[in-house]
């Protein structure tokens, strides 16, 4: 049960008491808590505003020594997938041990094994706190692309202006994905940043900000392509904002994408719209 208020809280539990005892239904005190500020729910710490990982599973994460076989691998692996929302970038940092449990791959604990883990173990034991996402502030979104995995983090900004993760996404590039030119992995990066996300951001009554900190990113893919892969931005408002360097650090220019154009063949210098009629 979730309440704004002490006093609220108190006339919920006992509706819900009430309730409970009018039905001849019992419930186990030791498998309860009432009145608390934060609660932990199937591996996760949630408390106002926040969501962290587990402090018993970050404990066993400290503890965890390299694998030395595929099954080892595989469930370290299972392990840090579940809290892969946590971790930025995480696809591609998972890839060396991810290719071991490969078909027909002998198991070799390479030095970008190790490095992979031990990166992964440590981002677990950062402890990283994500903020929950609030409907009335607006969304924004920051994509990036390497030759082998794509990534992107859902932020919002608190009221001193500092943005804050409410989530992030990673996926490993498959078969022909790996020779995607770069322009088209930059793309992919975004449209599967709005399938993902897509609960929150189809809903937002703002626009949605998009980054990118690829410099140079002009499309020239067809009008099959484009129009299949931009389908995708089309049940939100997007700025889209390029990236440029200014001082040495990455900001952006704006472009809108409208979400009433369907399809659309977008480019990183223009937008041409196309109806669909």
């Amino acid at each position: 049960m979730f309440s704004e208020t002490e006093e609220e809280h108190q006339k919920h539990v006992h509706k819900v008491l009430a309730v409970l005892e009018k039905a001849g239904l019992s419930i186990n005190p030791k498998k309860n808590e009432f009145h608390v500020t934060q609660v932990d729910f199937l591996g996760y710490r949630i408390s106002p505003g926040q969501i962290r990982m587990d402090p018993t599973k970050i404990k066993d994460v400290a503890e965890c020594p390299a694998p030395t076989t595929v099954s080892g691998v595989r469930g370290f692996l299972g392990f840090v997938n579940f809290y892969r929302r946590f971790i930025k970038g995480f696809g591609g940092i998972a890839k060396p041990p991810n290719d071991l449990t490969k078909k027909d791959t002998d198991f070799i604990w390479s030095k970008e094994c190790d490095n992979a883990f031990q990166t992964l173990k440590q981002m677990i034991l950062d402890d990283p706190i994500l903020v929950l996402p609030d409907p009335d502030k607006e969304f924004e979104v920051e994509t990036d692309a390497s030759d082998w995995a794509i990534g992107g983090q859902l932020g919002q900004r608190d009221e001193q202006g500092r943005l804050h993760p409410v989530t992030f996404y990673s996926k490993a590039f498959r078969g022909p994905e790996l020779n995607y030119p770069i322009h088209g992995k930059e793309l992919m990066s975004i449209i599967w940043a709005f399938k993902e996300w897509k609960p929150w951001l189809s809903g937002t009554k703002y626009e949605v900000k998009v980054s990118s900190d690829h410099k140079n990113l002009t499309f020239k893919l067809s009008i099959r392509t484009s129009l299949s892969y931009c389908s995708g931005l089309c049940f939100s408002d997007c700025v889209f904002s390029p990236g440029v360097s200014v001082r040495g650090e990455d900001v952006s220019d704006v472009l809108i994408l409208p979400k009433y154009i369907f399809p659309m063949f977008a480019r990183w210098d223009s937008i041409i719209c196309c109806n669909s009629n």
